[in-house]
């Protein structure tokens, strides 16, 4: 069975999507705030007396994305399953910004209004939850161009290289637009 990530819900800092197909994780969750939606979190949290338990818990996780598993509670992010997951990402990407494109043509708008769509947000980082360090951590595999280095493996052993990230031929560094 081919896997599949279905939007499940949104609230304050994360978005969960449930992973369908997978036969040990079933959901994955990104995180990301504004300032301003950090400061009211920061607000509402109750640090039960540990004045670092929001670094740890809430800012720790920004602009990361973590994996849950039936069978580990503090499970890992492996490379080709968070390659699959950012290729999904910005498959999504394209096909709203498409969307949209067709809207506006549909409506007669110009290209002020093409514009409006915003750039795609960046690619979350893998991390996990350390129960040794109390806080969010980044996979020690990853770097910013991971899904691009991924592609490119993918090319030598195909001879393909054309990066679904860039919607081009692949250079090694994701281009968000």
């Amino acid at each position: 069975m081919q896997i599949r990530f279905e939007f499940q819900c949104s609230y304050q800092d994360m978005v969960a999507y449930e992973v369908i197909g997978h036969a040990d994780i079933f959901s994955v969750e990104t995180y990301r705030n504004t300032p301003h939606g950090l400061e009211y979190m920061r607000s509402t949290f109750n640090h039960c007396g540990d004045p670092t338990s929001f670094q740890r818990n809430i800012l720790s996780r920004q602009g990361g994305t973590v994996v849950h598993s039936h069978k580990d509670h503090q499970a890992r992010w492996t490379p080709e399953f968070y390659a699959e997951f950012v290729l999904w990402l910005r498959a999504k990407y394209v096909a709203a910004k498409k969307r949209w494109a067709e809207t506006c043509e549909r409506r007669g708008w110009g290209e002020e209004e093409l514009r409006q769509f915003e750039d795609m947000l960046p690619i979350p980082k893998a991390m996990y939850w350390s129960q040794e360090a109390s806080s969010f951590l980044v996979e020690p595999w990853w770097t910013e161009n991971h899904a691009c280095d991924y592609c490119q493996n993918i090319a030598k052993m195909t001879g393909v290289l054309n990066c679904p990230i860039h919607a081009e031929t692949c250079t090694g560094t994701p281009r968000l637009t």
